[in-house]
């Protein structure tokens, strides 16, 4: 059975620590689907959009 939910992988040594550490970062999700709601959602809780660079 699986259980849903989102993760965001960084490597250990990239300095993401939270979500405003994204800012100016490259991140990836494919263009129209669910993970690209849930980015834009949690950068607009965080005070950030796309525009911020991710």
């Amino acid at each position: 059975l699986a259980k849903g939910g989102a993760r965001l992988i960084a490597r250990p040594d990239g300095g993401i620590k939270s979500v405003k550490d994204l800012k100016g970062k490259k991140v990836g999700v494919t263009r129209g689907g669910i993970h690209e709601v849930l980015l834009n959602a949690v950068l607009a809780q965080n005070g950030m959009t796309v525009s911020d660079q991710p």
